[in-house]
C-alpha cells in the first residue's frame, strides 16, 4: 500500500469547501489541524497512484476560481513533486 500527501498553496481561492469536498469524494481527505494538507492510500502502483491524484485535483480545479496553485506530492517512497498547475495549458507543469 502507498501513502499519499498532498499540500497546496492556492493564490485567491474562491471556495476551499467545493473543492476539499471534491477530493474527499475521492478519498483524498483533509488532514485535521493542517490546512491545504490532504493525505490518502492506494493499492496499485505509484503512476496509477499519481495520475489518479493529479486528475482528482484537475477536476477540482473545474470546480472553484483561483488564480494559482502550487502543489507538493508525495507518493510513497518515491522523490516528492512539487508542481505548477498552467491554467492556459490546463495542466501541472514541475518545478525546483
Amino acid at each position: 500500500m502507498l501513502d499519499v500527501l498532498v499540500v497546496v498553496e492556492f493564490e485567491k481561492l474562491d471556495k476551499l469547501e467545493v473543492f476539499e469536498a471534491h477530493l474527499a469524494k475521492r478519498s483524498i481527505k483533509s488532514i485535521e489541524g493542517e490546512p491545504f494538507a490532504y493525505y490518502g492510500s492506494s493499492e496499485t502502483d505509484g503512476f496509477a497512484t499519481r495520475t489518479y491524484v493529479i486528475e482528482t485535483i484537475k477536476e477540482a480545479l473545474k470546480l472553484v476560481k483561483f488564480e494559482s496553485l502550487k502543489l507538493v506530492l508525495q507518493i510513497g517512497d518515491f522523490e516528492m513533486e512539487r508542481l505548477l498547475f498552467d491554467k492556459f495549458e490546463g495542466d501541472f507543469i514541475d518545478i525546483a
